[in-house]
């Protein structure tokens, strides 16, 4: 898929649905486990059960990243690079950046999302509807000084698929 398709995706994928009801206690419920659920996740980098919220139809990593299936994203966690870098581990994150030349010489380091929710962080949600089914965008903020991908919130995109809530995109540059 190239940049320009994806990127349309991710802007339709994140506009919320105009003139939407607002969601029912039970619908706010669902939304707020899964926001503690894969927040947990996260933090205990629990590779197995962040495998369990990928689809069929796959994630995308980076605003340009192509979607990659549950096998390929599993391959990374197992030889520790990509995907599990930028969820799980900072050194490796770190490393990887380097050797694509992205190092920033003199600012603090790059920091994995779990090492980001060892901060002071919040989570919040945003609903809204894609191909005609549930969506809603968690957005992490960690306001971690020691890191220098703190600043900015971390999102991850999910749909409401008949077997639950999938992870269709996590979007950063």
């Amino acid at each position: 898929m190239n940049s320009t398709l994806l990127a349309l995706l991710l802007v339709f994928v994140g506009t919320p649905s105009s003139g939407a009801e607002q969601p029912s206690a039970a619908a706010t419920d669902e939304i707020r486990t899964l926001q503690t659920e894969f927040v947990g996740v996260l933090r205990e980098k629990d590779t197995a059960k962040f495998l369990t919220y990928i689809g069929a139809r796959g994630v995308a990593f980076g605003v340009d990243g192509a979607f990659q299936k549950r096998t390929d994203v599993a391959a990374e966690f197992h030889d520790k690079r990509g995907a599990y870098c930028i969820l799980f581990d900072s050194t490796c994150l770190t490393v990887e950046s380097r050797s694509r030349g992205r190092a920033m010489t003199g600012s603090p380091r790059l920091c994995s999302v779990s090492d980001l929710l060892t901060h002071d962080w919040q989570v919040k949600s945003k609903l809204g509807s894609y191909e005609g089914k549930p969506q809603t965008h968690l957005s992490i903020t960690a306001p971690a000084s020691s890191c220098s991908n703190g600043r900015e919130p971390v999102e991850f995109i999910f749909t409401r698929f008949a077997d639950g809530w999938k992870l269709v995109a996590v979007p950063y540059t």
